[in-house]
């Protein structure tokens, strides 16, 4: 039980390091395309695949996601840049 429980640990390992040598290699080869990734070319398909499944004939802003079904629980991170002093001159 001993020599299974080492074999499959070695094989875990073994498993895990071809992961990760696999995913190293392929963002290497790929590096150039993952660089050009902020470029206004792929920029524009991204918003072209957002107005898609954003289609106006099939979603609805005002009505909250699973109508009808259970409520969904949203999740909110907010962070602060800076906290400033107030003036009544500057609020409009």
């Amino acid at each position: 039980m001993a020599k299974q429980r080492k074999l499959l640990k070695i094989a875990k390992q073994v498993l895990l390091r071809s992961v990760i040598f696999l995913l190293v290699s392929v963002c290497h080869c790929y590096k150039e395309q993952f660089e050009a990734f902020g470029t206004s070319e792929l920029s524009r398909n991204r918003s072209q695949i957002l107005n898609l499944l954003i289609n106006k004939t099939y979603y609805d802003k005002r009505l909250r996601p699973n109508y009808g079904g259970p409520t969904v629980d949203v999740g909110i991170t907010m962070h602060v840049s800076s906290i400033s002093a107030v003036s009544e001159v500057e609020m409009v």
